[in-house]
């Protein structure tokens, strides 16, 4: 389960490495002027990396939790046995 989680925060931090390049990127360039669909389409493509990390690095800490809560019931139901 713990390198689930590593590799999902890898991916995550990588998408958002993408997305820092891609804002770089748009410094020289002029945002386009789109009305209404249009603009909200081009910023949600444009954000699509940042979004996919979000969710990545949401999903990373919910299995994190979990993990974390099963590994302390394990340590739990240890105590008292021999090993």
């Amino acid at each position: 389960m713990r390198w689930k989680i590593r590799i999902i925060n890898i991916i995550a931090i990588a998408l958002t490495a993408f997305q820092i390049l891609a804002y770089i990127g748009l410094l020289t360039e002029p945002l386009p002027q789109e009305n209404g669909i249009d603009a909200i389409a081009f910023y949600i493509g444009f954000n699509i990396f940042l979004i996919i990390a979000v969710i990545l690095f949401c999903i990373a800490y919910k299995l994190k939790k979990k993990w974390k809560s099963n590994n302390l019931g394990d340590m739990i139901d240890s105590i008292g046995k021999e090993e």
